[in-house]
């Protein structure tokens, strides 16, 4: 454990001296929240922006120039690379949800939520948090570190497009089939709490771990 709070805080450091991992993280959220005025799809937004396409890009770049093997040959193991890499991210993903909630609080757009909605959020920005933090070690395990950057920031873009077009706004049965879709079901269950939601963002991360677990290489 030591370990890995050596790791986490070493790629903490790494993230925040990153000015496109912290305009990713950060400023495109808090830049959203100012045009959409709502803090559902900016939840969404962050978790998939920390989770996925972050650590999936800075992940896949390491693995291309051999720094994730080297420290596979150090005392910090694999495992706890790993685990330092995730905490780093979710401290990051912590911090960008702590800005949006005040700056929702400033803009007068904060949702009216009791302690049981307040509860439900964390546990589906937990479950969303798993999914994308599998499914980015998935994809930065498994494939180049150029098609990597193309198909993380490709997905960010169409998730975070489908998650500011809630389902309720979508005829049938396009409201339906589009509820599977990790940021969909995110941001639907934020708005309206049900077992669905919960269910589906499992799902994906059940999936994302398995493939994670079966295909990731240490490098190219």
């Amino acid at each position: 454990m030591t370990r890995s709070l050596a790791h986490m805080r070493w790629e903490l450091s790494i993230l925040l001296h990153n000015g496109e991992q912290l305009l990713l993280t950060l400023i495109i959220p808090l830049g959203l929240l100012v045009l959409v005025r709502s803090l559902v799809p900016v939840i969404a937004t962050s978790v998939l922006a920390a989770m996925f396409t972050s650590l999936a890009i800075g992940t896949g770049f390491e693995r291309r120039s051999g720094s994730l093997r080297f420290l596979g040959t150090t005392p910090l193991r694999r495992v706890e690379l790993l685990a330092g890499k995730l905490l780093a991210s979710l401290i990051i993903l912590v911090f960008s949800l702590c800005l949006a909630v005040a700056l929702a609080a400033i803009l007068r757009c904060l949702p009216e939520w009791n302690a049981g909605a307040w509860l439900i959020a964390a546990v589906l920005v937990v479950l969303g948090s798993v999914a994308g933090a599998a499914w980015a070690l998935f994809l930065a395990g498994s494939v180049r570190a150029e098609g990597v950057l193309a198909v993380a920031n490709g997905v960010f873009i169409a998730l975070v497009v489908t998650a500011l077009a809630l389902p309720g706004s979508l005829p049938s049965p396009w409201a339906s089939l589009v509820m599977i879709v990790p940021s969909v079901a995110l941001a639907n269950g934020l708005v309206n709490p049900s077992l669905v939601p919960i269910v589906v963002l499992i799902a994906w991360a059940i999936a994302g771990v398995i493939l994670a677990s079966r295909r990731f290489t240490w490098d190219e």
